[in-house]
């Protein structure tokens, strides 16, 4: 974790969020005392990215399964827009 003055936040903010956002946490102190942690943010992902790499590792079986298991109580008939 790299620990670093406030007030060398307020100068270099850019460059520390880009330390950040490539995954290393930021301890900020100000007169001895910390202040406070900048963390990176959790990544969240799409279902199309989480299924992304699913190719080849589903059966066809198992894949109609967690089709039908995503869409609960949905038919092909409630996915139609009325015009």
């Amino acid at each position: 974790m790299q620990i670093i003055s406030a007030s060398d936040l307020a100068r270099r903010t850019s460059a520390i969020l880009e330390r950040i956002l490539a995954g290393e946490t930021v301890s900020v102190m100000r007169n001895r005392t910390e202040i406070a942690h900048i963390v990176p943010a959790k990544r969240t992902m799409t279902a199309t990215q989480a299924i992304a790499g699913l190719g080849g590792k589903l059966t066809p079986s198992q894949g109609d399964s967690w089709l039908k298991d995503s869409r609960g109580e949905f038919d092909e008939e409630s996915y139609e827009l009325s015009q």
